[in-house]
């Protein structure tokens, strides 16, 4: 069994990190709390761990159609989870 990777692109949401995620990303390579799972839920994709098109087309729906939906970086999880960029808030 090949070692798992560890998100090294992380942004900082009330006090949490989350990792940066894009197209083409699995749960089974990363190391931890199986954010593209998590991500998919929240989104209301097909829940399979895999970052693929069916969850960036979810991803970009959730946002108004305004991005893409290939990345969630720091906005897009302040949208899809309701967090905030300030710390403790």
């Amino acid at each position: 069994m090949a070692e798992k990777k560890v998100h090294a692109n992380m942004v900082g949401l009330d006090d949490y990190s989350f990792p940066v995620l894009k197209m083409g990303m699995n749960d089974r390579n990363y190391a931890g709390y199986n954010m593209v799972y998590r991500l998919q839920l929240l989104v209301g994709a097909k829940v399979d761990s895999d970052y693929g098109p069916e969850t960036a087309k979810a991803v970009s729906k959730k946002l108004g159609g305004k991005v893409d939906g290939k990345t969630v970086g720091e906005k897009e999880w302040c949208v899809i989870a309701g967090f905030s960029t300030r710390p403790g808030k």
